[in-house]
C-alpha cells in the first residue's frame, strides 16, 4: 500500500478500534436502545458509518473499472474538503445525506461490529491494489461536497466518524 494511503488508513483504523475497545466494555444489550424516537441507537450510528464507507468503497471501486480518465485534485478540491471537516466539527446535528440516512437499528452489536470489520478489510483489500498513478485523481464523491481523491476520502472518513463519536457518547450516556 502507498505510504500516503497507509498513513491515512491506519489513522482511520485507529479511531475505529478505539471506538470498539472503548464499546466492547459497555452493556451489548443496550447498543439497540434509541434515547427517544427521533434518536438514533449506537447500532444505527454504526450502521450508519459501515452504510458510508461501503457506498464510497463501492463508488471508487465502480470508477476505477469504468475509467482510467480522472479530474485532478487542486485548490478547490482541498479547499471544500477543509469546508466540509469544518462544518462536521461544528456542534450542530446534521441531516444526513438520503444514501446513507437509513441506518438500521436490525442487528445486534456484534452484528453490526462484525459488517463494519467487514467493510474496512475491503476497504484496506483496495488500498493494497490502488494504482499509484491515481493518487491525485478525484475518484470519491461526496454526496454533498463533490469529488475528493481517495486520500481526502480516508481523511474526511476519519472526520466523519469523529463527528459521530461525540453522538455515541450521547447515546451511552442517556442509555446505559
Amino acid at each position: 500500500m502507498n505510504k500516503k494511503l497507509q498513513k491515512e488508513f491506519d489513522a482511520l483504523e485507529k479511531s475505529r478500534i478505539d471506538l470498539f475497545n472503548k464499546l466492547d466494555k459497555l452493556d451489548a444489550s443496550k447498543m439497540n436502545k434509541q434515547p427517544d424516537a427521533n434518536s438514533w441507537s449506537v447500532v444505527q450510528v454504526m450502521d450508519h458509518l459501515t452504510l458510508a464507507e461501503r457506498n464510497s468503497l463501492l463508488y471508487m471501486t465502480k470508477k476505477l473499472s469504468v475509467s482510467n480518465e480522472f479530474g485532478q485534485a487542486n485548490f478547490k478540491t482541498s479547499f471544500r474538503l477543509f469546508l466540509l471537516k469544518s462544518a462536521l466539527k461544528l456542534p450542530i446535528k446534521w441531516k444526513a445525506p438520503k444514501i446513507v440516512a437509513d441506518a438500521h437499528n436490525d442487528k445486534n452489536y456484534a452484528e453490526a461490529k462484525a459488517a463494519w470489520i467487514e467493510v474496512r478489510n475491503g476497504i484496506a483489500a483496495f488500498l493494497d491494489k490502488f494504482p499509484e498513478e491515481h493518487l491525485e485523481s478525484e475518484l470519491f464523491k461526496h454526496p454533498s461536497a463533490g469529488k475528493f481523491t481517495v486520500v481526502q476520502a480516508l481523511n474526511f472518513m476519519r472526520t466523519h466518524l469523529g463527528h459521530h463519536l461525540s453522538q455515541i457518547d450521547r447515546i451511552n450516556s442517556a442509555v446505559q
